[in-house]
């Protein structure tokens, strides 16, 4: 009974290391969720010569539009070259987007910039939520995924906090956007190692020293991998017969409730500042 509960207790601990991980990946998923969220409170101040109504609506979708290529086709990279250097490489390029809208000097530029920015949102927002399991105990994993997700909507508040109280025109906003974005890149190359799955599939003995040693810090069992990890090297495919309904039904019922999250986000910046005109 000793031993059954000593190893229960190894296994549902977690530590501070693995809570700073947790904590950064909450923060890369604000920082999405301002991302995608300021532009419903950019709109309302673009100049009238800038776009149309038309327009607006399609800077809104540019970004939707990166973020499904970005997380169905570029994610997959982290599979091949790490989960850590494709987060890194999706904060660059992410940071980039961001400069290219604030600097926009017309439409088709801003246009631009924001379907990279949706790019690399893709990836992070998927990459966030992965990192966080598998740096967690089995038992704490979907725990870490609610924990993780809530940082969308926090993003989403903090876009509208920094338009009531520290911008006075639209480009300050993706200012600050990409002054977060660069922020979180340099916390995550210090912060976030490379997955335990990554480090093992090298031939590289000080590779399998550090994932030993990583496996030892955060108390992950190695019989019970984290859902997509790595090196997991038969896991079910999406459409095999026994899991293909449910895939299908995911799939057709995320796009219609994600539509509907962004359409209420994007619906709330433009009330409040028709309430304020």
């Amino acid at each position: 009974m000793n031993v059954e509960t000593t190893a229960t207790r190894r296994h549902t601990r977690i530590t501070l290391y693995q809570m700073g991980i947790v904590a950064l990946c909450v923060t890369l998923n604000a920082l999405e969720g301002y991302d995608i969220f300021v532009i419903g409170y950019v709109l309302p101040r673009l100049p009238d010569d800038f776009a149309t109504s038309a327009d607006k609506g399609y800077l809104v979708s540019a970004a939707l539009v990166g973020i499904g290529i970005g997380s169905f086709f570029l994610s997959r990279l982290a599979d091949v070259v790490g989960r850590r250097p494709t987060l890194l490489a999706a904060l660059a390029v992410n940071t980039v987007g961001l400069i290219g809208s604030y600097l926009a000097p017309n439409y088709s530029t801003l246009l631009a910039s924001r379907f990279i920015v949706g790019l690399a949102v893709g990836v992070i927002a998927i990459l966030a939520v992965v990192v966080s399991q598998e740096h967690l105990p089995t038992s704490l994993r979907s725990l870490g995924v609610g924990v993780v997700m809530f940082g969308y909507p926090l993003g989403g508040l903090l876009a509208g906090i920094a338009d009531t109280t520290i911008v006075d025109q639209w480009r300050t906003l993706f200012a600050v956007a990409a002054t977060l974005s660069v922020v979180a890149l340099v916390a995550t190359a210090v912060g976030i190692p490379a997955t335990i799955p990554f480090l093992r599939r090298s031939a590289d003995p000080m590779r399998s020293k550090r994932a030993a040693l990583l496996a030892q810090r955060i108390h992950v069992n190695d019989a019970s991998p984290a859902p997509g990890a790595e090196s997991v090297p038969h896991a079910p495919r999406l459409l095999a017969p026994d899991v293909r309904t449910t895939t299908l039904l995911l799939c057709l019922a995320y796009p219609f409730a994600t539509a509907t999250y962004y359409f209420i986000g994007t619906l709330d910046a433009a009330t409040h500042h028709g309430c304020n005109a």
